[in-house]
């Protein structure tokens, strides 16, 4: 039994990023989806930024596959798509760290700037780091930016498998 309370431990994110608009989920590699507007964070820090390895064909934006090696660390760990002529997210935007309880959002010096929506008031926080909690709205981008995304974390969550 434990052996499997060790594999669900493994598949099961640490924190879900939940797309909140059209344009915040179209942003999300289909490869990282889970469900329809959610993305796994299996690990802290977590590296968020705009992919800039981008081609028209037919009048449509296509991603440029990264060639993968072992010898080289991405820069980001979720690479989002901006097609909007004024960039909202930053080539390597913010990121996200677990300080043993504590969550911080931490912009990366990116152009755009980040906000932090407050579930708790809807009040809005703008600057380079925040305290994150669960249920926040991070926003990637100035005023208007339609890139929001929902924290969600599990740490108050125990996932048990019954025999």
């Amino acid at each position: 039994m434990q052996d499997k309370q060790n594999v669900l431990e493994t598949v099961i994110p640490l924190a879900v990023l939940e797309a909140l608009t059209p344009e915040a989920i179209e942003a999300i590699p289909k490869v990282y989806l889970l469900g329809e507007n959610m993305v796994a964070v299996y690990r802290f820090p977590f590296r968020i930024g705009r992919e800039s390895r981008l081609q028209r064909v037919e009048g449509e934006i296509q991603r440029v596959v990264r060639p993968t090696s072992n010898s080289v660390v991405p820069n980001n760990d979720l690479y989002l798509v901006d097609p909007f002529l004024k960039i909202n997210i930053g080539r390597e935007h913010l990121q996200i760290e677990k300080h043993q309880s504590v969550y911080m959002v931490v912009d990366r010096g990116s152009g755009g700037g980040t906000r932090l929506i407050r579930n708790d008031s809807g009040a809005t926080e703008t600057g380079n780091s925040f305290i994150l909690k669960d249920g926040d709205i991070i926003c990637l981008g100035e005023d208007g930016s339609p890139f929001l995304y929902k924290f969600h974390t599990f740490d108050n969550v125990k996932f048990t498998i019954d025999s």
